[in-house]
């Protein structure tokens, strides 16, 4: 809880510029007082730079001030990383009955096996996390069943540090056999237990024990049942060096089918109307594209002011279907267009004009904010109290991101 306070004493000198927030935006996840409310990240390199920024950040401010409820979507197919040479795929080889509907995942393909370990579907969480992991947890996994095959897996918890103890199992291995190859969720629970003090990990099944093939996980959660207020944060997408023209064409080919299946799964652990806030970052690499938008009007370049318009209006316009089809409404989905920070002084004259642009589409739309980062912290503060990178100022310190996520939240 240290870098918590840390954060807390920065913001009274980071906010001094102003708000730059909104009273929409206000309004909306002040839900979190009274239910649940997931926020959904979309960014370039500083989604995770140095393998935190806003990410982690973020998600540490929001939460501290909202409370949090759980962990938010985690992809499978992003705890099976490539140096793990695990066997089967990610995000390729499903078969084609799933095609298209899937939006990333791990395939082990039948006749394979795979000893699952702390890097292969492994997920630790600290033992200070804000949703407490003292109180009764349930783990909620999205698999396939296939027409064929007989494979399993049987879902685990650990605590997660010496001894490494596996502390509950579902009751049985879950057979992926089924009448027809399709989408399937299960759920694990671990009671309540008020002298829980360690770090867990949970894990699609116990480490060291066998996951058989054909299995094919999706996305995980771990949540508090208790937890009825607060917040989740995840990442939709985070890439280096894309722009918002990246950020739609990549997520428009993932295919709505796809997005409505990571926007369902999200609002199954909501409650009340079930409400999801949307942060978009981007801008600096915007500046570099010199291609039309990709929006519906297709009329100016990517790198002007109309163009970053543009390409904003049909992300909202993607998030609003996928919203849609997972069975939101419009008035549950908001969302926030944060333009990158300030970089000069004076600054950037195109990013300038995006952050412009950005208030202008968010004064039109009523599921729209903009949150402006130059009123929230000025160039100058920033490079006096070290929230860049020390090689440039594209990124942020994890001084900077913490400062100012916590102000924003």
């Amino acid at each position: 809880m240290k870098t918590l306070i840390t954060s807390a004493v920065l913001v009274a000198a980071v906010s001094a510029n102003g708000g730059g927030v909104d009273q929409k935006l206000k309004d909306f996840m002040g839900k979190s007082k009274t239910q649940r409310v997931a926020v959904v990240a979309i960014g370039d390199s500083n989604q995770d730079f140095g393998g935190h920024g806003w990410t982690q950040h973020m998600a540490e401010a929001i939460t501290a001030k909202a409370g949090a409820y759980g962990t938010g979507l985690v992809e499978v197919g992003g705890r099976v990383p490539s140096w793990a040479k695990a066997k089967g795929t990610v995000s390729s080889g499903a078969p084609a009955e799933l095609a298209g509907q899937l939006f990333s995942y791990w395939y082990l393909p039948a006749g394979e096996t795979q000893k699952s370990n702390w890097n292969v579907t492994g997920y630790g969480i600290a033992a200070s996390h804000p949703m407490d992991l003292r109180g009764r947890l349930k783990y909620r996994l999205q698999y396939a069943q296939f027409a064929t095959g007989a494979g399993s897996f049987r879902p685990a918890a650990r605590i997660n540090q010496p001894p490494w103890k596996t502390i509950a199992s579902a009751p049985a291995a879950i057979s992926t056999s089924g009448e027809k190859t399709a989408m399937q969720q299960t759920e694990f629970i671990l009671e309540a237990d008020p002298n829980r003090t360690t770090p867990l990990m949970f894990s699609v099944s116990a480490v060291n024990a066998m996951i058989t093939g054909p299995f094919l996980g999706e996305f995980f959660s771990v949540e508090n049942t208790a937890k009825e207020t607060g917040c989740t944060y995840q990442k939709l997408y985070g890439a280096g060096g894309h722009s918002l023209h990246e950020m739609l064409n990549n997520l428009r080919a993932k295919g709505e089918p796809a997005l409505a299946s990571y926007f369902g799964f999200v609002r199954q652990s909501l409650n009340g109307d079930q409400s999801c806030l949307v942060m978009i970052n981007s801008g600096l690499n915007d500046r570099n594209r010199k291609i039309l938008s990709s929006g519906p009007e297709k009329k100016a370049m990517a790198d002007t002011s109309a163009g970053y318009q543009d390409n904003l209006k049909g992300l909202v316009l993607l998030l609003e279907k996928a919203w849609s089809d997972a069975g939101g409404t419009a008035d549950t989905l908001h969302v926030a267009f944060m333009p990158s920070h300030p970089i000069s002084t004076p600054d950037d004259a195109k990013l300038v004009s995006y952050r412009q642009a950005a208030q202008e589409l968010a004064a039109q739309l009523p599921n729209a904010s903009c949150i402006q980062l130059p009123e929230i912290v000025s160039q100058a503060t920033m490079a006096k109290d070290g929230y860049y990178d020390e090689r440039g100022n594209a990124h942020l310190s994890s001084k900077g991101y913490q400062a100012i996520s916590a102000a924003i939240a």
